[in-house]
């Protein structure tokens, strides 16, 4: 089934597995830039005239064809080599830039460059790095799952730290899309001509358990069920936060520094609670989506509330980006654990599908909602909501394996 192997790798096996982890790593930090988004924001709004609702469409829109191509390329990757997907998927992220750079600011050059064709190039990589790593490291699908996307949430920090710093030196905005398509590229490309299947998969992939095979029987299964509304209800809530962050600290008064910073922070938390959560997930399994959902709910009522407070405004970020990294590295290994390494690059794109849908409703609505109430609470108020229906949801669905994974930590902390 794997045919797409190198030959020009040294005989190491553990020399592969960390060159496929560091390439996985860079790309999925390239990719992660969309979250830098909002640093384009003002600029937008003020240069261009575009209104809060049409930046959050580009950024929705972003998210929902990113979702919507991760389909194709999780069927593809049966057929075809790793390395071709996620190239392309460089490359074609790369020209979105690039092609909403010569479009002099309007909305749907931003909204077909950056949302459509970058949408999709985003799509097309995603799924290919953690497909490969759950191959090379089958016994600790959560943490090296984490490891692989930690660079997803790592993303916006470099570049937003790069856009600021270009936009400092008075570099035109649309001269800044087009150095970050150009860098994108760059780095992408050469990254994916790493990722390889390896040639003998683990017998020990799937630990012994036999899983559904039946498209259908697995999308009417509460297995299925509980990662599905855990997903939306935590992406929908952290991209309403994301997607609007920057704006978020300037009409609670915070500082315009700090809330550049907040941006950063929410990069970090995201960053990092990858790399926690996918260890938390080997340990405590299924207890741990409802618990992020609720560690999310808790930092949007920080943010909430700090009005003026730039330490609980910051503090805020970095704990909503510590719940919302939760979504793309428990759901992942969830999804592996319940359906089988096998199946993982058919059946989490579909998950991921949902993330597109709260793509488009987050951040949107939380636009609306401002621009009808010049006020961001009310919005974060529906994203808490959100947050803590779908832990309760999701509890309820996976109560028994819940309830024994709390027994099984109180057992061993005894």
């Amino acid at each position: 089934m794997w045919r797409n192997t190198l030959t020009f790798f040294p005989r190491s096996d553990r020399l592969h597995r960390i060159l496929i982890l560091l390439s996985s790593i860079l790309i999925s930090f390239c990719l992660g830039g969309v979250y830098a988004w909002s640093a384009f924001v003002p600029a937008l709004r003020e240069e261009f005239g575009l209104t809060s609702a049409q930046c959050q469409t580009v950024f929705g829109v972003t998210i929902a064809v990113f979702t919507i191509a991760m389909v194709p390329a999780g069927r593809w990757l049966g057929r075809i080599s790793p390395r071709w997907i996620a190239g392309t998927g460089g490359l074609t992220l790369g020209l979105g830039y690039l092609l909403a750079s010569f479009g002099s600011g309007s909305f749907i050059s931003l909204l077909l460059g950056v949302g459509v064709v970058g949408g999709i190039g985003i799509g097309l990589a995603y799924v290919c790095p953690i497909a490969v790593c759950l191959r090379w490291f089958p016994h600790h699908r959560g943490l090296i799952t984490g490891l692989t996307v930690c660079g997803f949430g790592g993303g916006g920090i470099g570049l937003s730290w790069l856009i600021g710093s270009l936009q400092a030196a008075g570099v035109p905005t649309m001269h800044i899309f087009r150095w970050v398509g150009l860098l994108i590229t760059l780095l992408v490309v050469p990254a994916s001509l790493i990722l390889v299947m390896p040639r003998h998969p683990s017998s020990t992939d799937n630990h012994g358990k036999s899983f559904p095979k039946n498209l259908s029987q697995i999308l009417r299964s509460r297995a299925f069920a509980a990662p599905a509304v855990g997903m939306f209800s935590g992406t929908f809530a952290g991209l309403m936060v994301i997607g609007n962050l920057r704006e978020i600290g300037l009409a609670a008064n915070v500082a315009p520094e700090f809330a550049m910073l907040a941006i950063s922070l929410f990069a970090v938390g995201n960053g990092t609670g990858r790399i926690i959560w996918g260890g938390m997930v080997d340990r405590w399994g299924k207890l741990c989506i409802p618990a992020s959902l609720l560690v999310l709910a808790g930092a949007i009522t920080l943010n909430a509330v700090s009005n003026g407070g730039a330490a609980s405004f910051l503090i805020g970020s970095l704990i909503c980006g510590f719940g919302f990294g939760a979504c793309f590295v428990v759901y992942a290994a969830q999804i592996s654990e319940r359906f089988g390494v096998e199946q993982f690059a058919s059946v989490y794109p579909l998950i991921f599908l949902l993330y597109g849908l709260s793509g488009i409703l987050g951040p949107v609505v939380g636009g609306m909602v401002f621009d009808a109430t010049n006020s961001f609470v009310p919005a974060l108020m529906i994203a808490v909501a959100v947050a803590v229906t779908g832990a309760l949801i999701a509890w309820r669905l996976d109560s028994r394996q819940c309830a024994v994974a709390i027994a099984k930590s109180l057992s061993a902390t005894a």
